[in-house]
């Protein structure tokens, strides 16, 4: 009996009888067969014919095999679908239960369809004799057919049939949500359910998991994790050196899936660009020389395809989770730029000087990018912080120190910039609530919460306010500083902005034509009533209690009354010098670093011949224009 069908554009085909189900293109059937109670669907040969548009070929659906003879008819005759005009985009549904599986062979249908694709259905798990047809496929992209092709087959899965723990072959494994991960020795196909599924394509038992194997993972729906690590041990790795025959080639990646790596300190990993065909993708590499890009010793390890492959990095914390050895990572970075990992563990991780990348692993960690201490914990630096999966404490200030501010002013090369911060993640912050203001932010097109220190004291973010962190993260839209996702070290009163920096402003006297600056602010008030101009916040020093350590100076101020002038300097013998001249010492006003001894940024000291003044100025802008003003520059008088 043949029988001829051809599919209505854009609709998936069923067996006649049977709901057509989803749109063409659509990832599996939307409702059960009116016959699913049969052990028998589909008789004779019907002709399928598809449409210009991408089209569904069902061939089972809810734990039934269409075509399927009771027991293995083969051959020509017996009952099978013949799809005519297979293209690509289509697709083929297949269910899959633990009786059967199937196989693809190249065959001659001679009058009804000549050379096509043969689906087989194996009725008893064994090759041989009772393979049953159950399609022929003809059309342009009919003899590509390939049952590893995640593009082309769809894969209907009875949730309890299926057993996914592989052997040590070659092995075709479907997850369910019941099924163990593991595809064992050898290369495997694991094909994911429409769940959250974990793809393990190795025995991670073996000395070297994954050597010799190329493992497809095909996760479809749900938010995935790939496991290319585990145990202390990078999966696909050969150790007589770089092998091109042994990866795991991620099919699908989608946003909210994940992959797994292992972080030891023999090796890190590089992401490279690739073409699979004419696909696209993302190659991760294990990085077996330690120099940036991709070496001629560098292992490939995974090849990622999909929506979302192109995207993957490294240091996005939403998409790869980090395996470490307990005994691999080193908790306390050095003064220059460190890359930290924490264990399984409850860590506490510190990055000390230069900007670090800080991720917390596994565990409920706490991360620390700064030293500190150090007079000015964080300044200059800009620390990524990531907590991964557990309850983590980003630390943003301790001891009455807030971390990240810059004592010269607001900077925007000093802060935080935690990536992945989730519910459950707490912040550390110094002083109180008064002292920070939050704010919307985009980093690129993301959303994020900005935390700035509240120099000026007033609502809102000043002119002067300083960017202390950058949070981003499933959470960090909902950060309240009344929230329990803060938590405030306020032993020591207030943050050592106030307690520890002074801060002075510069006044300008019309009359005279100098410049005086001034932290006092009973000075301040007294001379800007006298008509003075205050021009703001000049510079800052470093607090004056607390004497000549860790290669601070103090900053002296002195007064001739003669020409009204004043004199600051870091100089003894400048001081004695200028006692002897007639000038009056006014005391310590603050400390900072002498040159070598510290401080990133510097203050520089003019002079003008013509009114005797000295002016002391951190903007580089200013100083560029003095020369031209009369200024003669005498060198930096100290540095912050």
């Amino acid at each position: 009996m043949l029988a001829l069908f051809r599919a209505v554009e854009g609709v998936a085909f069923e067996h006649a009888g049977h709901d057509p189900g989803a749109a063409g293109g659509s990832a599996l059937p939307t409702s059960t067969p009116a016959s699913a109670a049969a052990t028998q669907v589909g008789s004779g040969v019907e002709v399928i014919s598809g449409t210009a548009a991408a089209d569904v070929f069902k061939l089972g659906n809810a734990g039934l095999v269409y075509y399927k003879d009771a027991y293995g008819a083969t051959g020509k005759d017996g009952n099978y679908a013949l799809i005519k005009d297979f293209k690509k985009g289509d697709k083929i549904s297949l269910v899959c239960d633990e009786m059967g599986e199937y196989s693809i062979l190249a065959c001659d249908m001679g009058e009804t369809a000549g050379i096509c694709s043969c689906i087989y259905y194996n009725n008893d798990d064994q090759t041989g004799a009772h393979i049953d047809l159950i399609a022929c496929v003809t059309g342009p992209d009919a003899l590509s057919l390939d049952l590893m092709d995640a593009s082309t087959f769809i894969w209907d899965i009875n949730p309890t049939a299926i057993d996914s723990i592989g052997a040590a072959t070659n092995d075709i494994l479907f997850l369910s949500s019941t099924s163990a991960p593991f595809g064992g020795a050898g290369s495997d196909v694991l094909h994911g359910s429409q769940g959250e599924d974990r793809f393990v394509g190795v025995d991670p038992a073996s000395s070297f998991p994954g050597r010799g194997e190329v493992d497809v993972f095909i996760g479809l729906a749900g938010a995935d994790t790939f496991v290319l690590g585990g145990l202390g041990k990078v999966y696909y790795v050969d150790p007589l050196g770089q092998s091109a025959r042994s990866y795991a080639a991620i099919q699908d990646f989608e946003k909210g899936d994940k992959i797994v790596l292992v972080c030891d300190e023999m090796g890190e990993y590089t992401l490279q660009n690739c073409t699979v065909g004419l696909s696209e993708a993302r190659c991760i590499y294990y990085d077996r020389d330690g120099i940036a890009g991709v070496g001629l010793t560098d292992e490939l390890i995974a090849i990622v395809q999909g929506p979302d492959a192109l995207k993957l990095d490294l240091m996005d914390a939403s998409t790869f989770i980090w395996d470490i050895p307990g005994s691999a990572i080193d908790a306390t970075g050095s003064a220059t730029n460190d890359v930290l990992i924490g264990t399984d563990a409850e860590d506490k991780l510190i990055g000390k000087g230069g900007s670090d990348v800080i991720i917390g692993a596994m565990g409920n960690d706490q991360l620390i990018g700064v030293d500190p201490s150090d007079q000015s914990p964080g300044r200059g630096e800009v620390d990524v912080l990531i907590g991964a999966p557990g309850a983590d404490t980003f630390v943003l200030g301790a001891a009455g120190l807030t971390y990240y501010l810059d004592p010269i002013g607001r900077s925007s090369n000093s802060y935080a910039a935690i990536q992945d911060f989730e519910g459950g993640d707490k912040i550390s912050l110094t002083g109180n609530k008064t002292e920070y203001v939050l704010q919307d932010c985009l980093i690129g097109v993301s959303s994020a919460t900005c935390i700035y220190f509240n120099r000026d004291g007033a609502p809102g973010v000043g002119s002067q306010d300083d960017l202390i962190a950058i949070v981003q993260g499933p959470a960090s839209q909902k950060l309240d500083l009344n929230s329990n996702s803060f938590i405030w070290d306020s032993a020591n009163g207030a943050s050592a902005f106030k307690s520890d920096f002074v801060h002075f402003n510069r006044l300008f006297d019309p009359i005279s034509g100098l410049h005086l600056f001034s932290a006092n602010s009973s000075e301040l008030s007294a001379l800007t009533a006298r008509g003075y101009k205050n021009e703001g916040i000049s510079w800052s020093l470093f607090a004056p209690s607390g004497g000549e350590i860790n290669g601070l100076s103090e900053v002296h101020r002195l007064y001739n009354p003669a020409t009204s002038e004043h004199l600051f300097t870091i100089s003894d013998g400048e001081v004695s010098a200028a006692k002897s001249s007639g000038w009056n010492y006014e005391g310590i006003i603050g400390r900072a670093y002498a040159l070598g001894q510290g401080g990133e940024n510097s203050v520089k000291r003019y002079f003008n011949a013509s009114t005797g003044e000295h002016l002391y100025t951190s903007s580089a802008t200013e100083a560029a224009s003095l020369p031209g003003l009369g200024y003669s520059y005498e060198g930096n008088a100290w540095y912050l």
